[in-house]
């Protein structure tokens, strides 16, 4: 399932190289699916190989009961993208001539066109065969594939001219667990995702925040009026009431807003290098007149 969405990630490519989107929209398309798997804390506990075998339970079956996929799902659908993505990138830094187009194309040779089942060795071994080189493909399927690792984007995106940074650097934040404000009330949605302030200090599904350093809390301008009284690392005292109506006072640690964007160099007034220019035309220009 993995690398069927290696070829999600070569149909934005075309749409690119096609001239229908350009550079910075194809930018605007990674940056959500970049957002998706990094800032879940499922790719902690899962692989992209171990998420597929749970995609039918989330995509078909239904559950009257609470779960907590919030924190240990990742949408293999992004998720595969994003892989392709950073094998992309690898295969095009590191070797000569070589990119995702050229292994899928040998995929489809080896497997597709004769309609032979493979399976991830399958896959590992025309990795290796289209590179000459056993080891890259082995250590690339055992970290990113099989294993829970995540890729340097930030340096693979910057060969091509592409920023990944934070949408709102310095900014204080309780996390990306969802608040719904209804009958000025701020109710938590969700369980809260681990690693965040609100599940740090043991908040949780339909708690109800009140109020943040003695100012109420019931929509979502006074929260982001609250936060923004703050800097990451500020220790603040917040008062909710839980499932039981018992209300509690904790203080908890705000964190740098987590939400991430790719821009372009030239969008962020940084300079784009020759280099850079060169491998984002071979990247996303087509080639074919």
């Amino acid at each position: 399932m993995v690398c069927r969405r290696f070829y999600q990630l070569l149909g934005d490519l075309v749409l690119c190289r096609s001239g229908v989107n350009t550079a910075a929209e194809y930018a605007k398309n990674i940056t959500a699916e970049l957002n998706h798997v990094l800032n879940s804390p499922g790719r902690n506990y899962f692989s992209a190989v171990q998420m597929s075998y749970q995609a039918p339970f989330v995509d078909a079956a239904q559950s009257i009961d609470p779960v907590n996929r919030i924190n240990t799902y990742v949408s293999y659908y992004p998720f595969g993208s994003v892989i392709g993505l950073a094998l992309d990138l690898t295969l095009r830094s590191r070797f000569k001539n070589i990119s995702l187009d050229d292994y899928m194309q040998a995929v489809w040779q080896k497997h597709g066109k004769p309609e032979i089942p493979y399976t991830l060795t399958d896959l590992q071994n025309v990795l290796a065969t289209v590179t000459r080189d056993t080891q890259f493909a082995q250590d690339f399927f055992q970290q990113y594939i099989l294993g829970k690792e995540a890729a340097d984007y930030k340096t693979l995106l910057a060969q091509a001219g592409f920023l990944l940074r934070p949408v709102n650097a310095g900014k204080a934040s309780l996390g990306l667990t969802p608040i719904n404000f209804r009958n000025n009330a701020a109710v938590i949605l969700t369980s809260t995702m681990v690693g965040s302030p609100l599940y740090q200090a043991g908040l949780n599904r339909d708690d109800v925040i009140q109020t943040i350093d003695g100012k109420k809390i019931t929509s979502r301008e006074d929260l982001n009026t609250a936060l923004a009284a703050h800097k990451p690392g500020d220790q603040v005292k917040l008062t909710y009431t839980s499932q039981n109506n018992q209300s509690q006072e904790v203080t908890l640690t705000l964190i740098q807003d987590p939400e991430l964007e790719v821009v372009l160099f030239e969008n962020a007034g940084l300079k784009v290098s020759k280099n850079a220019q060169a491998f984002r035309k071979n990247w996303l220009v087509s080639k074919v007149k």
